[in-house]
């Protein structure tokens, strides 16, 4: 083993060690909006997953799809309306 695996396994570790400090300080209960949580479980890769392919090919190509890029499609009635409604 060269000095350089020993100094990436010493990286890892301490990121690793860095990680489990930061789960450590959270709540021990979680919420279905905790977002960092929501991060963590997309990140991972299981084995066996029909979408995995998939889940690379669109990191590798860099697309990514926010909620706040979605556009949204007024309703029908702010379609026909010939004046837009004043919001109350």
């Amino acid at each position: 083993m060269c000095v350089c695996d020993r100094l990436r396994q010493k990286e890892l570790q301490e990121e690793r060690l860095q990680d489990a400090i930061h789960e450590a300080e959270k709540p021990l209960a979680r919420h279905s909006d905790d977002a960092d949580l929501d991060a963590r479980l997309r990140e991972q890769e299981r084995e066996g997953d029909t979408m995995l392919a998939y889940i690379r090919k669109k990191k590798s190509k860099g697309i990514t799809k926010s909620k706040s890029s979605v556009t949204r499609l007024p309703c029908c009635s702010c379609i026909h309306s010939e004046k837009p409604k004043a919001l109350a």
